[in-house]
This record gives C-alpha cells, structure tokens and sequence, in this order.
C-alpha cells in the first residue's frame, strides 16, 4: 500500500495510505515509526479504527516486543497478546 501511494504522490514525500474506503469494507493502515505496519478490514460505517489500531500496538509493544523469546519477523505467537486483543476488540 505504501507503495502504491509513493507512486501515486503528486509532491512531497509519500507518507503511504492510510485508509481504503468502498461501498463493501473499510481497510485501515497503521505503520509505527519502526516500520512495523497493522491492517485491519472491517465494514464500512466502523469509525475509529486509527485510536484500535493504535491501542492494539500498545498491546504488541506491551506483550509481544518484551517477551524475551520473540524475533522480530516470526509469526505472534503470544497468547495474552491474542486474548487482550481479543477483549479490546470486543469492548
């Protein structure tokens, strides 16, 4: 996606798509200031997607990130991350 927006930028720098809006879904894009990038797809009337994404990073930063056997580029695989997104989800 953020290529496809550095491409598509009339002047500056790109700073990437941050949101795609059609009749049938909403896609929301959150890339932290390491690179890392969060997507969520939802139905389009969902407002605050940006405020979720960003609590969800918390979350990853908090449960994932300080875990002492997590690699960068390996798959999650964290359990309280998953049921802590889970209850923000669901809130």
């Amino acid at each position: 996606m953020h290529a496809i927006a550095g491409r598509l930028t009339p002047a500056g720098a790109p700073t990437g798509i941050e949101t795609v809006e059609a009749d049938t879904f909403r896609l929301q894009c959150f890339q932290t200031p390491t690179g890392i990038k969060f997507i969520m797809l939802s139905e389009p009337m969902v407002s605050n997607l940006d405020s979720l994404l960003r609590q969800i990073y918390s979350l990853y930063s908090d449960y994932v990130l300080k875990n002492p056997f997590y690699e960068l580029d390996m798959p999650i695989q964290c359990e309280l991350f998953n049921v802590k997104v889970d209850a923000l989800i669901a809130s």
